[in-house]
């Protein structure tokens, strides 16, 4: 038995050979897009995690007002302290600003507050 010969127009297979090869070239565009986010995403934590584990300790203690002040900390008579920050470099510093104060946190919980930053809930354990 013989299989039925499948006849095309006369430029009609090149056709099909140029939807092949734009559906190949996009999909490997897609791929490689993908390759290249996550690469930027590794080496920017990587970098942050450096930035986080070069930097020096502070010395000396700040008052927890100035703090307060600095990055707009509001403290609840509970002694949970809320603020909001807009990128990472802010979250940071807040943070260390708070470590160098004499206040102990027995909790820190951050949000994404979606495209304005951080959200930042901690709890004083003093």
């Amino acid at each position: 038995m013989q299989r039925p010969r499948l006849e095309l127009a006369p430029g009609q297979m090149h056709r099909v050979v140029l939807l092949i090869l734009t559906i190949a070239a996009f999909a490997a565009a897609l791929g490689l897009q993908g390759l290249s986010d996550r690469r930027l995403g590794q080496a920017q934590d990587a970098a942050r995690q450096r930035a986080w584990q070069t930097s020096a300790p502070a010395t000396g203690t700040l008052a927890i007002a100035d703090v307060s002040s600095r990055f707009a900390i509001r403290a609840s008579a509970g002694g949970e302290l809320t603020w909001q920050v807009g990128n990472v470099g802010a979250l940071l510093a807040s943070l260390k600003a708070l470590d160098a104060t004499d206040s102990s946190l027995a909790r820190v919980k951050v949000s994404r507050n979606g495209s304005a930053g951080f959200a930042l809930t901690a709890e004083q354990t003093r």
